[in-house]
């Protein structure tokens, strides 16, 4: 299903790395597995990470994206191990809502639960 989804036009492309210069500013991380061009915002000043469709949230848990809806499940592993270099205390997922906390600990906790 997700192969058959049509592709539009972007107004803009983001670089891994490119820092927009609003709320502080805004870190963009590329974290292709969901879909290919997925990216992740990062707000330093805030220590909130916007994982996007990368990361999703269950009765409290962070989760890898679910693997019936991502193309490349080794590719999405590797775009959320890019997240451990930064310092996080808010994770928001697009499917599940807000997690505050250890933002290391359940990253890790995600990564090795997706491996089983």
């Amino acid at each position: 299903m997700l192969k058959s989804i049509e592709r539009i036009d972007v107004d803009k492309i983001f670089k891994e790395d490119e820092l927009l210069p609003c709320f502080g500013g805004v870190l963009i991380i590329s974290t292709p597995g969901h879909l290919s061009g997925h990216i992740s915002l990062y707000f330093e000043k805030e220590k909130t990470l916007i994982t996007g469709d990368a990361m999703t949230m269950t009765n409290g848990k962070i989760a890898m994206a679910n693997p019936q809806y991502t193309l490349n499940m080794e590719q999405a592993r590797e775009s959320v191990q890019k997240f451990l270099k930064y310092d996080i205390e808010k994770i928001i997922c697009y499917h599940g809502g807000v997690f505050e906390g250890d933002g290391h600990k359940a990253i890790e906790e995600a990564l090795a639960n997706s491996r089983k």
